[in-house]
């Protein structure tokens, strides 16, 4: 079939990527319409060669309520689908749901939604706007033809349209035993952190004090991601204690990780809505994949199941003593660090790598092409 994966992103979101190049793999003819927010910027390909891209260049914000360019994007969406008529179009996230359901049945014939950054993930500020996200949620749930969520609880949490719905994690590909096997040594202690570096959303004032309250060069904090406020750019990269570099692929950050005793995910506004509490971070993920113990906020849902499953350490918000503990026993966790490693991995293996998840999406897709 012919797949048209729309999204506001230029093509280089890893996620929307790994779906692309697995339909490309499963036999569908795949074109990807997007935004490029950033134009002047240099972009890195991660699509298959083979996958045709429209691509819609306009210098925009990202926020939800940056509607710069929104009209013409639109247009420009609408011209696409109508002159390729694709037999399905894969959106991702509610808006473009939206703005997709209008031209079902006159440029293509079925809707996949795949919710990533959901509109329920937010607090907007104000009634009204919460009202029309909480509309606009609903709409694209009642239009979609198949609805693809990122774990069983969220997928839960879609009420009546939970029936239409499968889970896709967004899960790695296996890096094979290797990493797991290289394991730190040394007397200082390696703590890996990476993603949507801020001050709050990633604990890092947190994570500094933390540090602060341990001797000097005990402890590394290898970092990788995008410095996303002042704190991270101005105070987080310049602490002794941090190493900061930039990593262009997900591969080589779990290099960097599997390098590491722990990866942190301390996710400071994990508690703001029941929606981001159950959210399955991709460190979890990583940190399975390379056999690494994930120090993870007690505000998210899955630390309890950590806990119990003995695959990380619970961090409870604000308490930084608390983490500087936790960061001082993992010198005497190496000593089970291998054991633990391939219990990671056997678990990563069996259940969650890419492989699993790109067997769903065929399984979406047959199902669809059965109707």
């Amino acid at each position: 079939m012919k797949v048209a994966f729309l999204a506001r992103n230029d093509g280089t979101d890893y996620r929307q990527g790994k779906i692309c190049n697995s339909l490309h793999a499963l036999g569908h003819e795949v074109i990807y319409i997007g935004w490029d927010r950033e134009p002047d910027s240099a972009k890195k390909p991660i699509l298959h060669p083979d996958i045709r891209c429209f691509i819609f260049r306009h210098q925009a914000g990202f926020g939800e309520i940056a509607l710069n360019g929104w009209p013409q994007f639109a247009r420009f969406v609408a011209g696409v689908l109508r002159r390729e008529r694709p037999t399905i179009v894969h959106v991702r996230d509610e808006p473009l749901a939206a703005l997709a359901l209008p031209l079902r049945g006159i440029a293509y014939r079925y809707l996949v939604l795949d919710i990533f950054d959901s509109l329920a993930a937010k607090r907007y500020s104000g009634p009204h706007l919460n009202a029309a996200a909480f509309g606009l949620r609903k709409l694209a749930h009642l239009g979609a033809d198949r609805i693809i969520e990122t774990s069983d609880q969220l997928r839960r949490m879609l009420g009546p349209f939970a029936a239409k719905a499968i889970v896709v994690m967004n899960s790695p590909s296996d890096p094979g035993d290797a990493l797991a096997h290289h394991l730190p040594d040394g007397d200082t202690i390696r703590i890996c952190t990476g993603g949507s570096l801020s001050r709050r959303r990633d604990g890092l004032e947190v994570l500094l004090k933390a540090v602060d309250l341990l001797p000097p060069g005990s402890v590394e904090i290898q970092a990788s991601g995008w410095l996303h406020d002042e704190y991270a750019r101005e105070v987080f990269v310049n602490h002794p204690a941090v190493h900061y570099r930039w990593l262009d692929t997900p591969e080589e950050f779990r290099t960097l990780a599997a390098s590491c005793d722990a990866i942190t995910y301390l996710r400071g506004d994990a508690g703001t809505t029941e929606y981001r509490s159950w959210v399955l971070p991709n460190r979890f993920f990583d940190a399975l994949s390379v056999g690494r113990p994930l120090i993870i906020s007690r505000e998210m849902k899955i630390a309890t199941w950590v806990e119990q499953q003995q695959l990380g350490l619970i961090y409870t918000p604000g308490d930084h003593q608390g983490l500087a503990a936790i960061m001082q026993s993992l010198r005497e966790r190496r000593l089970g660090l291998a054991d633990y490693a391939a219990r990671a991995r056997e678990l990563f293996t069996s259940q969650y790598t890419w492989a699993v998840m790109e067997h769903r999406l065929q399984h979406l897709y047959a199902g669809l092409g059965a109707c």
